[in-house]
């Protein structure tokens, strides 16, 4: 008796185990393929235009692409950097 209720227990943990490192991995995936922090975008969109000759076409590249991430207040925050 005790040596089946040890291999419904083995089996169990190695279950649980498996569960666990696969969740691990789903994780560490999911934060090596995470998008680029706002702060990151908002430094790069900011050298961005200060570079650019035509600032709101660089404006508006920006917002095309990244603007799903930055938030209206961000985006008026960037706006002040076009002339």
């Amino acid at each position: 008796m005790c040596s089946v209720s040890c291999s419904k227990l083995t089996l169990l943990i190695s279950t649980c185990a498996y569960n666990i490192s696969e969740v691990q991995d789903a994780i560490a995936k999911q934060e090596t393929s995470a998008s680029v922090p706002t702060e990151n975008i908002m430094d790069k969109a900011v050298t961005y235009i200060k570079s650019q000759t035509n600032k709101q076409k660089a404006f508006d590249s920006i917002v095309t692409k990244y603007g799903d991430q930055l938030s209206d207040k961000q985006k008026a925050g960037l706006k002040k950097f076009v002339r």
